[in-house]
């Protein structure tokens, strides 16, 4: 219960009121015992504030001093799993735009690779007196070039899987942060 103290100041109590009996059972008087959890109160209610922070995408969010006393190690141990959870969000943000780099400039290698096959071929075509000999060389480069390409896209596939993951996160943190408002 929310309470005034002496001096007027706002205070958070937990009572329990207890029957008196006399002699022949009936109650004469209750006996009030009352706690001030005060102190605990304004924790519960930091970290309520800091839970829905954090639900809201606001993962820079930490508890301040005003939890304190025997909720100080509570504190520390919330402040440091949050800065963790946040080294490690930065990290997989990190992650993915690095593994879309690399997608890109294997795309990008892919694409090479492919054209310089195709102008290959186009020279070949126009040799009539190599056809035979250039013929076989040219599908042994078509066929490296087509696992080459094979491999290629089934690597940027795979990044690009990393990347949605990714990207669906974020998203699932922005809808967080629409839903809690």
């Amino acid at each position: 219960y929310r309470r005034l103290d002496k001096a007027g100041k706002s205070i958070w109590i937990s009572a329990t009121y207890n029957p008196v009996r006399n002699a022949r059972g009936e109650v004469f008087k209750v006996l009030k015992l009352a706690t001030d959890i005060t102190e605990r109160k304004g924790a519960e209610n930091a970290m309520i504030k800091s839970i829905m922070e954090l639900a809201s995408g606001r993962i820079q969010t930490r508890l301040g001093p005003e939890v304190r006393g025997e909720y100080a190690d509570l504190r520390k141990m919330f402040n440091t799993t949050v800065a963790d959870l946040e080294d490690r969000l930065r990290a997989i943000m990190n992650g993915s735009k690095r593994i879309g780099w690399v997608a890109d400039a294997v795309c990008d290698k892919a694409a090479n690779l492919a054209k310089k096959t195709g102008e290959q071929l186009a020279s070949v075509a126009s040799t009539s007196n190599a056809i035979s000999a250039i013929s076989k060389e040219v599908s042994a480069t078509d066929k490296s070039a087509q696992d080459v390409d094979q491999q290629a896209k089934v690597t940027a596939e795979k990044s690009k899987r990393g990347n949605a993951i990714v990207q669906d996160t974020i998203a699932a943190i922005e809808g967080i942060k629409q839903i809690t408002g």
